[in-house]
């Protein structure tokens, strides 16, 4: 993101954000100028420009394109509503229907017939492979290395 100031509370930024007007519609965007009040931006699926008041409109900053689908949300730069759902609405186009968050699982229902019932496609999603990545399977049974107590 690059950034330079002008006279005063203004900025004029290259930013990706989701901005949003109204309750759990939010809308991709790149931001054009920003000042204090309002904010000027090039809506990505229109490519329209538009200016919002500050006082009405919610924006949040948007994760970098490289992290979009990622498979993991926990390696997500901004993990809040808009950029979650963008990232399952990815997926889910991509028929990667399950996304973990650490050591949960999401699965978004595809509403027709996969084939995901190979040893080759649950091994993908086993919990083991937690363990590979790093993660302790004492999310799953309460136990790291044999030592603990349950937690869950």
């Amino acid at each position: 993101m690059s950034s330079r100031s002008h006279a005063g509370s203004e900025t004029s930024t290259t930013a990706r954000v989701w901005v949003s007007q109204r309750k759990d519609e939010w809308e991709a965007a790149e931001v054009v100028h920003r000042t204090m009040e309002a904010i000027e931006v090039i809506l990505s699926g229109s490519k329209q420009r538009r200016t919002f008041d500050l006082t009405q409109t919610a924006v949040v900053p948007r994760n970098p394109a490289h992290l979009e689908g990622t498979h993991d949300l926990v390696t997500l730069q901004f993990l809040d509503e808009p950029n979650i759902l963008h990232n399952l609405r990815v997926r889910h186009k991509s028929e990667e229907i399950y996304t973990n968050t650490g050591p949960i699982l999401i699965a978004i229902n595809p509403w027709r017939t996969l084939d995901i019932y190979s040893a080759q496609f649950m091994d993908k999603y086993n919990s083991s492979h937690l363990d590979r990545v790093g993660m302790c399977k004492q999310y799953y049974v309460g136990r790291c290395n044999g030592v603990g107590t349950k937690h869950i």
